[in-house]
């Protein structure tokens, strides 16, 4: 990764454009992050970065817009990331999350630790429309409503993932608007699924731990571990 942008250090609310390529985000930004505009690959690289929305902002600390292009979020080597959102950042009035890929799929990879924390009451940390892949990170995330969410395929893999929140921890959440968006769950076999490979994953929830719409698969080894405490949610509920 020697081919990147520079972005440096932010304390103003910043909403960019980027052009297809890798760009660096590093120090304090007090404000959003969006990725628009270029269909094409796009990766963030977030490295030592600390990203927080203003109160008055009800964006997303970091959201990827609608455009179908492929969208990288890397957590670099040996750094720690914290990202958290607004207190008016709610359903009803904006994006109620704290990562979000409106349209796109989205891969987050990287050696780093990312720090995820929510001030809005119905705020997911990491909300993807359609495919999320997670591996070979590690994630930590303290929010009010849901951990993790994606919108058809949802696989952790080689990954260290810690989730306190006040719904469900991990989960797909495949739910038609239109008509096109039904025909194209009904098309995809894997739509509502969840795949887990040797990751270990610590969840205490207030709903559900884990929540698949169609399949659940974990495959791990004796040296991976998935410990979950719920609210009287799955799995303590079938």
């Amino acid at each position: 990764m020697t081919d990147y942008n520079q972005l440096g250090t932010y304390r103003y609310t910043a909403r960019v454009e980027y052009a297809a390529g890798e760009y660096l985000i590093s120090g304090t930004l007090n404000g959003a992050i969006e990725v628009s505009g270029d269909p094409d690959k796009v990766r963030i690289i977030l490295s030592g970065a600390s990203i927080s929305t203003l109160d008055s902002q009800s964006c997303a600390a970091l959201v990827f817009k609608k455009h179908s292009g492929e969208r990288i979020l890397t957590i670099a080597d040996g750094t720690k990331s914290y990202l958290s959102d607004s207190i008016g950042d709610t359903s009803a009035d904006g994006d109620n999350a704290i990562i979000q890929a409106k349209k796109s799929s989205l891969i987050i990879n990287g050696a780093g630790h990312l720090y995820l924390t929510s001030k809005g009451e119905e705020t997911t940390a990491i909300k993807v429309k359609n495919d999320l892949s997670i591996y070979e990170t590690q994630i930590f995330i303290n929010v009010n409503d849901n951990g993790i969410k994606a919108g058809e395929v949802l696989s952790i893999s080689n990954a260290y993932i810690d989730i306190q929140c006040g719904n469900d921890a991990i989960k797909t959440d495949v739910e038609a608007s239109t008509q096109e968006e039904a025909d194209k769950y009904t098309a995809n076999q894997f739509a509502g699924y969840i795949y887990i490979y040797k990751s270990n994953i610590k969840i205490v929830s207030g709903d559900d731990g884990i929540s698949a719409n169609s399949y659940l698969k974990i495959q791990n080894s004796v040296f991976e571990t998935i410990d979950i405490t719920t609210n009287n949610g799955a799995p303590n509920t079938i």
